[in-house]
């Protein structure tokens, strides 16, 4: 599998970042989604990836950069069909090492708290992502956690490399 920086233009990434999108909002307590449409993700402060296996798109995550010192991750998803094979690993992997490498002291999530969300929350945890406080300009309530990522910790920092 490849990873790439991807402008959003082919068919196929939009139509996965649209399903995102409206997957979101279909099971998220109505203004509770902070899912971006395709224009949020194309502004300067976000960089996003795509995975693929040849020319088949397995998945795409975004990073967005808050300010020198953090970024967020966005928009995380694994293409149908796809999910469960290891596409939301090796992606989680590249942005850490990518924040790592911009000098990034922390990699910060927002997610939803509802049944749909638990296997991504588990996911984060297992790669070292821990419970924290609220970040940017997202409003708290029980339908979302924040979680956070200290990437001066080398231990935790590649936990999520398999072994």
């Amino acid at each position: 599998m490849r990873i790439e920086i991807d402008d959003i233009s082919r068919p196929d990434v939009i139509a996965l970042l649209e399903f995102h999108t409206l997957n979101m909002a279909k099971y998220s307590p109505e203004n509770t989604s902070y899912a971006l449409d395709i224009g949020a993700l194309k502004t300067p402060d976000m960089t996003v990836y795509t995975i693929w296996d040849g020319d088949k798109l397995t998945g795409c995550a975004a990073l967005r950069e808050m300010d020198d010192s953090y970024a967020e991750i966005k928009s995380m998803r694994a293409a149908q069909g796809f999910e469960g094979r290891g596409v939301g690993q090796k992606l989680l992997g590249h942005l850490i090492e990518e924040a790592r490498q911009r000098g990034y002291s922390r990699l910060s999530l927002e997610t939803g708290t509802t049944p749909l969300f638990h296997t991504a929350i588990a996911f984060y945890a297992r790669s070292g992502f821990v419970l924290g406080e609220p970040f940017s300009d997202y409003v708290p309530s029980r339908y979302n956690i924040f979680m956070h990522m200290d990437l001066r910790d080398d231990t935790r920092a590649t936990s999520c490399f398999p072994a």
